[in-house]
């Protein structure tokens, strides 16, 4: 992060960390002035508040869906690996490929609600 006249600007590569994007994205939008930006020489500069702008509500239900797009990817590829589960006397789940190898122990949070119903 740079100021320069009382103004906070980050590089693009800052602002793709921050919001967990690819560079070219970030290029892309300041390109396409989904995104402000100041161009020095081959670099840009973007002010803090148009990242705020990004960061409005309709930005982050973009990036939650995005996100749940990847989770759900994830749950698929990993469940087609699951060759067989067992249940651990701590509710947890403990679920093994087709190697007998482990691949993840599911901890599973029941709500209060849910934990008097099994009393």
């Amino acid at each position: 992060m740079i100021d320069y006249e009382g103004r906070k600007y980050y590089t693009a590569s800052e602002v793709a960390d921050i919001l967990n994007v690819n560079i070219e994205t970030i290029r892309r939008w300041v390109k396409g002035g989904k995104l402000k930006a100041r161009k020095v020489g081959r670099s840009y500069y973007i002010p803090i508040e148009s990242i705020d702008k990004m960061l409005a509500p309709a930005a982050l239900k973009e990036l939650r869906e995005k996100e749940l797009r990847e989770m759900i990817a994830f749950m698929k590829e990993t469940a087609e690996k699951i060759a067989y589960i067992e249940e651990m006397t701590s509710g947890d789940m403990l679920m093994y490929d087709k190697n007998g190898q482990p691949l993840m122990i599911a901890h599973f949070y029941a709500t209060k609600r849910e934990q008097e119903k099994s009393e």
